[in-house]
Order: C-alpha cells, then structure tokens, then sequence
C-alpha cells in the first residue's frame, strides 16, 4: 500500500512469482477530515484482503524529511498519522522497493 491523504495506491502480486494480480487506487480527495479517511478506506483494504486471501500486507513509510517544494513538515506529519491509524503492518522505505 502507498498511502496518502488525498489517494491510496494498491498492488496486489501473486506471492510465488511476484506477478500482479490486482493494481489500482483508492481517491480520497472527496472525504474530508482525517479519520473520514481512515473509515473510507478501511473497508476498502479489508475487502482486498479478504478477496484476495492476502497474508502480508506491506505498507510504504511516509518520507521523513522535507524536500524543497514537495513535503511540507505538516504534510510529513499528516501522512504520518494516516499510517499510524488502524492498520497492523510491515513499513517499507519509500525507495527501498522502487528501485528494485
């Protein structure tokens, strides 16, 4: 899972070869207010979960430090929160499974 305030982005992979499955997103852009969110998509994750009989879930750390003209230190600890509710998880550094 890729989590973000605004859209969730998901990728479901076959565990014996690593094959997608399922690819998408989730928009959050119409529910407002933070834990909203979390009620929105919640289920959406869980219906994932169940329908694909997923036995890990991985989910990407939020960045850690503000880059000039992308995250702002409110935005960081926003999607902080966003991670930290809810959610049983394995973190994944934000480029440790881009680039390989």
């Amino acid at each position: 899972l890729d989590l973000s305030t605004s859209c969730v982005g998901f990728c479901v992979l076959e565990s014996s070869d690593r094959s997608i499955i399922e690819l998408g997103h989730v928009s959050l852009k119409n529910v407002e207010g933070l834990f909203n969110k979390v009620d929105d998509i919640v289920p959406k994750v869980a219906a994932l979960l169940v329908g694909h009989n997923i036995s890990k879930c991985f989910i990407e750390e939020p960045v850690q430090m503000c880059t000039m003209g992308m995250s702002s230190a409110h935005t960081i600890l926003t999607l902080a929160k966003f991670n930290a509710l809810g959610l049983d998880r394995r973190a994944l550094g934000v480029h440790s499974k881009r680039n390989g």
